[in-house]
């Protein structure tokens, strides 16, 4: 629920800030990671595009009966990563590539995986 919330929230941020930069609805910010406008919008997109690999095992880690300890921690732990994710990505902290936000993105993805093997293991 954090993450869509923090997808909603960045959605009008996003419109916003393309409206007073005159960039045309529907299109993209040039690609300039010193452009806050690209950097704002390409937030929102990572944001929308990871949510499912998030909410599909979570759900499904809750309906099968997966521990509830570890379902909480997982999903806290994804949580703080997304947050910690676009702070870093939005301050422009690092270098484009294989720099903090690129660990905070493998951490999350590694919180993905451990939802994933819960939902295995509560299967078996």
């Amino acid at each position: 629920m954090i993450i869509g919330i923090i997808i909603l929230l960045l959605g009008p941020a996003v419109g916003a800030k393309k409206a007073s930069a005159t960039i045309k609805p529907g299109s993209e910010p040039e690609n300039d990671y010193g452009d806050a406008n690209y950097r704002l919008h390409r937030s929102h997109m990572n944001a929308v595009e990871n949510y499912a690999q998030f909410a599909v095992p979570t759900m499904f880690a809750m309906l099968l009966g997966a521990p509830v300890i570890w379902v909480a921690i997982l999903v806290w732990a994804t949580v703080v990563a997304r947050l910690l994710y676009t702070s870093v990505y939005l301050q422009n902290i690092g270098k484009p590539a294989q720099s903090v936000r690129t660990f905070v993105y493998v951490a999350s993805w590694i919180f993905n995986v451990g939802m994933v093997i819960l939902v295995i293991v509560a299967v078996l």
